[in-house]
């Protein structure tokens, strides 16, 4: 995986002014000086925000590319004294829930703030990513896991026991499967391409490495690395190579949004 890059503080940077704009709105119909107790003010005035600053996120998987986020955030509020007798204000801080939904595949510009309320500190949901947007779960999911896995991608196996045939299982996620000399030295087994890329492979006959286009979608697997190591091996890495296409393409969709030039994974012979 491309180094992991923070869904939190992306949101907090680019959505800034949505999420004051949203706080503004929700005060200007919410907003009741009855509910807080004020020890300086005669009389407390409209509230002005002074800061909006994101404290937490929750991100939750979607179909497709859409991925829900539930900004916590807190308003650092000032209030004025309405009696212009006086001249005081007094500070507070509230906090706000927003929940956000939008679409990664259109870098999430179209996202949408589709419910604001009070922050209570409750936030359920079964289908959490983390903050790399990698889907989170436990050991004792890992059975329910695979079985969503196949349900989805290679159904047939869930009817009757059988051996996945992993080039079959790529080519029902829509994926390509290519044979190719990775590295000169054999160190990169696998690569998935989630977007169009120029890239170099190796040329054995030569001994360079020329440039190729690989398009979006494709599985290269190392050729000298296939043939140096046991089939189960190279089945293994072409499955691999699966997954990270189902669990790990909302990741890397994250990563891109920091770095355009992003394109594809790579994963070595010993693992990493």
């Amino acid at each position: 995986m491309p180094d992991t890059r923070s869904f939190t503080e992306y949101v907090s940077n680019i959505f800034s002014n949505q999420f004051w704009a949203a706080a503004e709105e929700y005060l200007q119909q919410n907003w009741d000086s009855d509910d807080y107790d004020f020890y300086k003010l005669h009389r407390p005035g409209e509230p002005e925000i002074d800061d909006v600053k994101v404290e937490h996120v929750w991100v939750f998987d979607r179909p497709g590319m859409r991925i829900q986020f539930d900004v916590a955030v807190s308003l650092n509020l000032i209030i004025p004294e309405a009696d212009h007798h006086y001249d005081d204000y007094e500070e507070k801080t509230i906090w706000l829930m927003l929940r956000c939904e939008g679409d990664l595949d259109k870098e999430l510009e179209d996202t949408t703030i589709f419910e604001i309320s009070a922050y209570n500190g409750k936030n359920r949901d079964k289908k959490p990513l983390d903050d790399s947007l990698v889907p989170v779960f436990g050991n004792e999911q890992l059975d329910e896991i695979a079985e969503d896995f196949l349900r989805r991608h290679y159904k047939k196996a869930l009817l009757e026991p059988c051996w996945v045939d992993p080039v079959e299982l790529a080519n029902t996620m829509n994926l390509t499967v290519r044979y190719e000399n990775i590295t000169r030295d054999g160190s990169i087994f696998g690569r998935s391409f989630f977007y169009d890329c120029e890239t170099e492979l190796y040329d054995a006959e030569s001994d360079n490495m020329y440039k190729v286009m690989i398009p979006k979608k494709t599985i290269l697997v190392d050729r000298r690395a296939a043939f140096l190591m046991v089939l189960g091996a190279v089945n293994n890495t072409i499955v691999h190579e699966c997954v990270h296409w189902d669990k790990h393409k909302k990741a890397f969709a994250l990563a891109r949004l920091y770095d355009k030039e992003l394109s594809n994974i790579g994963c070595r012979v010993v693992g990493g």
